[in-house]
């Protein structure tokens, strides 16, 4: 399953949003950000962690003023992933 995520750089931050995940056995979303040009892991790249199935957004205050690629995954009970966004690159501020 796919999460569509978008992300724009607003003066001191970066806000994402994503699509609720409605699949069963959901433990939380993760948001993963990198800069540079690999793609985000979990758990490595994790920046910030809910157990709200509703809270799809997050302000990105910490966010460095350079490239940024970001994605979010959702998580079952065990802690595995059962659904993940493309990857999204933000440009500099």
């Amino acid at each position: 399953m796919t999460l569509r995520l978008t992300a724009a750089r607003r003066p001191g931050a970066v806000a994402l949003e994503w699509s609720r995940y409605p699949g069963p056995a959901f433990s939380g979303y993760a948001v993963l950000r990198v800069s540079g040009t690999s793609g985000p892991r979990y758990p490595r790249n994790a920046i910030r962690f809910t157990g709200d199935v509703a809270d799809t957004t997050f302000s990105d205050r910490g966010a460095p003023s350079s490239p940024l690629r970001y994605r979010v995954v959702a998580l079952d009970d065990q802690g595995q992933v059962v659904a993940a966004s493309a990857v999204v690159t933000v440009s500099p501020a």
